[in-house]
């Protein structure tokens, strides 16, 4: 099991892209909340550990997001962390997903708890 706690301003997956100049380019905002959570989770800065799991996984999901914030606005950028980290393969591995709020935001700092299991 890999457990990992990441805090910090969580962004829309609507906010991926922005426009600027008449182009759609990554978004920085988006590109460091996903990469924050990802190295949260290579347990550099205290996260679950390092594993590489290469079977089917169950991911859970514990979110203190910002009352106007949808859970699922983080769900894509929350996957592709874990994959990003090295903890899984490619996100094709979830079989099972729960993703719950626990309580607000204060401000606009979120709190999102990863808790990856293989599936036997």
């Amino acid at each position: 099991m890999v457990k990992a706690t990441w805090t910090g301003i969580a962004v829309s997956d609507n906010r991926r892209l922005m426009h600027t100049r008449g182009r759609m380019i990554p978004n920085p905002a988006y590109i460091a909340f996903k990469e924050g959570m990802a190295w949260d989770l290579t347990g550099i800065k205290g996260g679950g550990g390092f594993c590489s799991m290469l079977g089917r996984v169950s991911v859970r999901l514990s979110c203190s997001l910002p009352v106007r914030m949808d859970v699922s606005a983080i769900v894509k950028a929350a996957l592709d962390a874990i994959q990003l980290s090295g903890v899984i393969l490619d996100d094709n591995q979830v079989d099972f997903l729960e993703v719950r709020r626990v309580g607000k935001a204060e401000g606009k700092t979120s709190t999102i708890v990863f808790e990856i299991d293989e599936i036997a």
